[in-house]
C-alpha cells in the first residue's frame, strides 16, 4: 500500500509542478525562551525560507463572512507540494504571483504516512 501512496504523491508533485507557480514560504522567526536546567535564555531561532510549487485558489463564494467559516473575501487557497517543503510553523508567509499570504492555517494530505500536499489558507 506504501507504494501505492508514493505513486500519488509523485503524482500530485508532478501535476502542481506542470500547472502550478514557484512560491517562497518563510517562516517567521520563533523568540527564545527560558531555559529552568541552565538558568539561562535561549536564542531565537531564526527565520526559514524554502522554495516549492503551489496553485493559487479562491475559496468558493458560499464560504465568504459565513458565521461558520473563518474565510474572508480576499483570501486564497494555497495547494503547495509537499515535495522538499516542510511547514512548521503557522506564523509564515507565502509568496506567489507577486502577492505576499500570512498562513491563516494548513491542512496536510497524508495518507498512511506518506505526505502529498499542503492546503494552505492565505491572507493578504
Amino acid at each position: 500500500m506504501t507504494d501505492f501512496y508514493n505513486r500519488l504523491a509523485e503524482t500530485a508533485h508532478k501535476l502542481i509542478d506542470d500547472k502550478g507557480t514557484d512560491c517562497v514560504i518563510t517562516s517567521a522567526v520563533i523568540q527564545g525562551s527560558f531555559d529552568p536546567e541552565t538558568g539561562m535564555p535561549t536564542d531565537d531561532l531564526p527565520a526559514t525560507v524554502q522554495v516549492g510549487r503551489c496553485v493559487v485558489l479562491n475559496y468558493s463564494d458560499s464560504l465568504y463572512n459565513s458565521p461558520e467559516s473563518l474565510v474572508e473575501v480576499g483570501d486564497k487557497k494555497i495547494l503547495l507540494s509537499a515535495k522538499g517543503v516542510t511547514l512548521d510553523s503557522l506564523n509564515g508567509t507565502v509568496e506567489a504571483i507577486g502577492d505576499t499570504y500570512r498562513v491563516i492555517s494548513v491542512k496536510d494530505l497524508n495518507p498512511a504516512g506518506t505526505m502529498l500536499i499542503y492546503e494552505v489558507h492565505g491572507r493578504k
